[in-house]
């Protein structure tokens, strides 16, 4: 995760996908466009259109931007607007919506070796900001989101023992 502040906007980035998965999903992607040749060479070419081409295309397309896009949280305090953001490589997808009154963030253990990071602007309604193995690396990224936007942080990493930072 990292934390882009510039003169406008403060950016939360998710971080990027590994490299094997990155891989993966051009494959699948390369796959797609394959697929939608086939179906067009078919098409020009005979009187009907293979329905599993189509098939196959949408599946490679689902399954490879599940594979390659990362989310991003994008805060734009001079106009009091947020949004979260997909992004497959420099194609950016996301609405701004109004923005809520920041409660807290939060860093508590959801199981063994993860710990996740959320952004809370009610008692019942949080966005997942980040997931990391350990509770150092949350606090960390925690204390620098909380500091950027100016709100309280709760480190619930111990779950019998949280505390107001």
């Amino acid at each position: 995760m990292s934390l882009l502040v510039g003169s406008r906007y403060v950016v939360i980035a998710q971080g990027r996908k590994s490299i094997f998965s990155r891989i993966l999903g051009a494959a699948f992607f390369t796959a797609m466009i394959y697929c939608i040749g086939k179906m067009i060479y078919a098409y020009l070419n005979f009187p009907y259109i293979n329905i599993m081409y189509l098939y196959g295309a949408a599946f490679f397309l689902v399954f490879g931007f599940f594979l390659t896009a990362t989310s991003n949280f994008v805060f734009d305090f001079k106009r009091h607007r947020f949004r979260e953001e997909m992004q497959i490589s420099i194609f950016k997808f996301g609405w701004w919506e109004p923005l809520p009154n920041l409660e807290y963030i939060s860093v508590f253990k959801q199981s063994e070796g993860v710990y996740v990071l959320k952004i809370y602007i009610s008692k019942n309604d949080a966005y997942t900001v980040g997931v990391f193995k350990d509770a150092e690396s949350g606090l960390i990224a925690g204390k620098a989101v909380a500091k950027k936007l100016e709100i309280d942080l709760w480190d619930a990493s111990d779950p019998h023992n949280g505390k107001w930072l």
